[in-house]
């Protein structure tokens, strides 16, 4: 007879659940959802890096890219007004057939198109443009010739990264 009696007993309980769920309330809540998308920034060069012609004999030449003038490479990086982007730069030796020199790259920046109030940049820093969504690079760098350097024309590259 207990079996009968605990059927009863669950019976009475689920209906009694059950009740409790159809006089239950819900409640609802929404949220508008908004997202931007914005244009890539973009990086246009304008000038190449230029040593111009050297005598042999001469050892080390630099293109400082504060000062160096239109020797320097020019870039001009557009963005968002304000935002940050990180950049990191490297460059190759400088090669004409088999024969080399040594290029070790420098990197000067300024949220303004002024050459000679911009900062030298170390690879892996940050960069914020400035209201404009402009930011202005100049690439320089120093080559390191032989006493007995070959003539030729030798040429290698300079390589700007942006992370944005």
């Amino acid at each position: 007879m207990r079996t009968p009696q605990l059927s009863l007993s669950l019976l009475l309980l689920l209906t009694f659940y059950s009740d409790g769920l159809t006089n239950a309330q819900l409640l609802f809540a929404t949220t508008d959802v908004e997202m931007h998308v914005i244009g890539a920034p973009t990086l246009i060069k304008s000038r190449d890096l230029n040593f111009g012609s050297v005598w042999q004999g001469m050892t080390t030449l630099t293109v400082n890219p504060v000062t160096g003038g239109n020797s320097a490479a020019f870039f001009t990086l557009t963005t968002q007004a304000n935002s940050s982007v990180s950049i990191s730069f490297s460059s190759t030796d400088l090669t004409s057939g088999i024969n080399s020199i040594s290029f070790s790259g420098l990197l000067s920046g300024n949220s303004s198109p002024d050459q000679n109030t911009s900062a030298l940049i170390s690879s892996g820093n940050s960069l914020t443009a400035g209201p404009s969504g402009d930011f202005y690079l100049w690439a320089g760098g120093t080559a390191n010739l032989a006493p007995d350097q070959l003539i030729g024309v030798y040429t290698g590259s300079f390589t700007i990264t942006i992370v944005y």
